[in-house]
């Protein structure tokens, strides 16, 4: 019997227990949904299934939903007397206790709640409440209590545009900042990237060159984080997944601190024994924490003292990172707050050990997102510590031949214009797009682009946003008026903000900074395909 037809077999005992019953899937959609729940939430049972389990949260509840609650359904098949609220058809939040438990049948993967209201004790506190409010008020003083409230009305609105006005500044600094922290990093990435393929180098240049490209991306990777680090806090962060091995990605991190470790004379010890060690997640979103624990225990960790790195598959076959070192420990009264924002759990009062303290907050948001789990262990000060993370496994993908960045397709020499105005950048991409056979004109301002497009005939405009005398987005816009030339944005901001105004502005691509040149020349091949359909070339 079918797990649908087993519940259908149980309707009247469901429809009327003194709990609330809720089934959904894998997709969040709500299978099954009882009578009490639905005289609970003043819904009736056939508006309830087919929306999101979701849906029926607060909004607080709807972003642990998606960042606690799931997650640990699908990792530990169990959840027992979380504390949520749901949110009634009028409005009004209504807490209750869920115990929740997951099965994995031939015909799906089902999630069945239990709810039970907590009423009583918010009914007591309201009329407590109230009780103690009417007792405090006196009919003399009713006109005054009804002027204060209105002033404080008055002051809360004048204190919720001052936060967001506050907030808008906010993020217009990060976006610049992001912009000018970017910029210089494009010349440094695509040179790196291009004598790293070079094949007339010395292979150690050449490593050396990779190396330096790492550092680069993880370093364009960090302003990402800065600038996520408000959707961490709403649960939006987002991965680019894709399947990799995680013992690559630990070799590249030990390179990365490697001159660190050599510089303190530590001893670093590598025992990647994990037999199944292949994630589907986002590479650089594991190597970012990886590198961030361990970049901690080699900072606290004193000369000459050891490092360890290990992975193991658990009883799950999910894959197992531990960061071990011998360093000055963590005081068992920080270790329940080591992963809140802008905690420093080794800080003292002189701040001597540095950073932000937004390391571990973001590699706990990371690793959660990847429905894996993340820890730390410490016998206390001068003892050492232990960190660890555990992601689920994949079995190992069919290696399959990857593009040359080098020969990017069967495109033909394109006429660029090339708008950017950092000389570095500039210089750069034209050497590496005529390096391909294109032929580019490269300026430095709108006004010299708008000569530029005036006088001959353009295949492709690759342009920068944020230009000494205008903008990019202007210039687009002037452009897209009387011709439809492709173009793609070269873009230091990246809020969502700004994407939707290059695309509102015309451009047809965009990359954001610093840019890699396959990168590049892949979205060239792809504009140069849809260019020749569109012509009936192809």
């Amino acid at each position: 019997m079918s797990e649908p037809e087993k519940l259908h077999g149980l309707g009247d005992i469901l429809d009327h227990a003194p709990c609330g019953f809720l089934r959904f899937n894998d997709d969040g959609t709500v299978l099954r949904a009882n009578t009490t729940l639905s005289e609970m939430l003043g819904i009736p049972v056939s508006a309830i299934e087919g929306v999101h389990a979701s849906s029926l949260l607060t909004q607080a509840g709807k972003v642990f939903f998606q960042t606690h609650f799931f997650p640990t359904l699908r990792m530990q098949g169990n959840v027992n007397e979380l504390y949520l609220s749901l949110m009634s058809k009028d409005g009004a939040k209504i807490p209750v206790l869920i115990n929740a438990v997951r099965s994995e049948k031939p015909e799906g993967c089902f999630n069945d709640c239990i709810i039970v209201g907590i009423k009583e004790r918010e009914r007591f506190e309201h009329a407590l409440l109230q009780a103690k409010k009417e007792a405090e008020r006196a009919n003399e003083l009713k006109e005054i209590a009804l002027t204060e409230l209105s002033e404080a009305n008055e002051s809360l609105a004048l204190a919720k545009d001052a936060a967001d006005a506050a907030s808008l500044a906010k993020d217009s600094f990060l976006a610049a900042l992001s912009h000018e922290l970017r910029t210089p990093l494009t010349p440094v990435l695509l040179t790196a990237s291009d004598l790293e393929r070079n094949e007339v180098l010395p292979p150690e240049i050449r490593e050396q060159m990779s190396m330096i490209r790492r550092n680069v991306e993880l370093e364009a990777t960090l302003i990402d984080d800065l600038l996520d680090v408000s959707r961490i806090n709403h649960g939006k962060l987002t991965l680019n997944r894709a399947p990799f091995d995680l013992h690559e990605i630990v070799a590249q991190t030990e390179e990365i601190v490697l001159s660190e470790v050599e510089e303190k004379q530590i001893s670093l010890v590598m025992d990647l024994q994990a037999s199944s060690h292949h994630v589907n997640g986002d590479p650089a979103r594991i190597e970012q924490v990886i590198w961030n624990l361990l970049k901690n225990a080699v900072k606290f960790t004193p000369e000459k003292g050891t490092v360890t790195v290990t992975t193991k598959n658990d009883a799950k076959s999910c894959v197992v990172v531990e960061v071990s070192d011998t360093g000055i420990g963590i005081p068992a009264e920080q270790l329940p707050v080591i992963f809140t924002q802008f905690e420093q759990g080794h800080a003292t009062g002189k701040h001597r050990f540095g950073g932000l303290g937004l390391g571990l907050s973001i590699s706990q948001a990371i690793v959660f997102a990847h429905e894996g789990r993340i820890g730390a262990e410490s016998e206390g000060e001068g003892k050492g510590s232990t960190f660890s993370i555990t992601l689920p496994t994949i079995e190992k993908p069919v290696e399959a031949s990857s593009p040359d960045p080098e020969n990017p397709g069967a495109v033909e020499g394109m006429r660029i214009l090339l708008v950017e105005d950092h000389e570095s950048t500039r210089l750069v991409v034209s050497r590496l797009l005529s390096k391909v056979n294109h032929d580019v004109i490269a300026v430095g301002t709108v006004e010299a682009a708008r000569e530029a497009f005036d006088s001959q005939p353009f295949n492709l405009v690759i342009s920068d946003l944020g230009l000494p005398d205008g903008s990019g987005l202007d210039f687009m816009s002037e452009i897209r008026s009387r011709s439809e030339v492709p173009s793609i944005a070269l873009s230091g901001f990246g809020m969502p903000e700004d994407v939707k105004r290059i695309k509102a502005s015309g451009f047809t691509k965009q990359l954001t900074k610093p840019i890699k040149m396959d990168r590049l020349n892949a979205l060239i091949c792809e504009i140069d395909h849809s260019s020749k359909v569109a012509g009936g070339t192809d």
